[in-house]
């Protein structure tokens, strides 16, 4: 019994790095689908809302399906069991709660009618050094609720107000898909804190 007590820690923690390479696969996937439909779609990138400008709707949930080999498994709900976060703790089997997008480009970026506009991935300088999609608990992500005092606060489950949070889900860090599709396992020190870093989360600028 004293034996098994010694190795079940590194058991799990075994477990959990075999949970997070199968979690950086899912986002390996992601960035291959998301090259796939900036081709398709004249050089625009999977953002916020579809390369036909919709509106403020976030639908990068229903863009990427086709890319993926996602089923419907209703007429209205896709099922993404198996693309689902292996870490990701309760039950649910939507997307928008294992993984979600980075906000912090797009939403600031509108037409004059008020919709979100999207961009073309030849005007981003430096796309390796950008975030696109990562761990977290909602479909959009930002640079405020994305620390790790937030996560350990709130976890997975969230508050009022903490929902669009990156999550930690991988022995205090989380995955983070980029720009260029390659991806990384980032502790909180690359994910929120310095200019630097929150750098890599706002650069409208450079894309108008």
């Amino acid at each position: 019994a004293i034996l098994a007590g010694m190795l079940l820690p590194a058991l799990n923690s075994a477990r959990e790095k075999g949970r997070a390479i199968s979690c950086l696969s899912n986002l390996k996937q992601f960035g291959t689908a998301s090259a796939a439909y900036t081709n398709d779609y004249d050089g625009y990138v999977i953002n916020l809302s579809s390369a036909e400008k919709v509106g403020n709707d976030c639908i990068w949930q229903n863009s990427m399906p086709p890319y993926l080999n996602v089923k419907k498994k209703t007429p209205t709900v896709f099922n993404w069991a198996a693309l689902c976060c292996p870490t990701k703790k309760g039950t649910s089997q939507q997307i928008n709660h294992s993984y979600g997008i980075n906000s912090g480009a797009n939403a600031a970026d509108l037409n004059t009618n008020g919709s979100l506009l999207t961009f073309r991935l030849a005007k981003m300088r430096n796309a390796s050094n950008r975030f696109q999609f990562m761990d977290g608990m909602a479909a959009l992500l930002n640079y405020d609720n994305s620390d790790y005092p937030r996560w350990l606060q709130y976890g997975e489950t969230g508050a009022s107000g903490h929902y669009n949070s990156a999550t930690y889900r991988h022995q205090q860090r989380l995955n983070m898909l980029y720009y260029d599709g390659h991806t990384a396992g980032l502790s909180n020190t690359g994910v929120h804190g310095t200019d630097t870093v929150k750098a890599q989360w706002y650069y409208t600028s450079e894309l108008r």
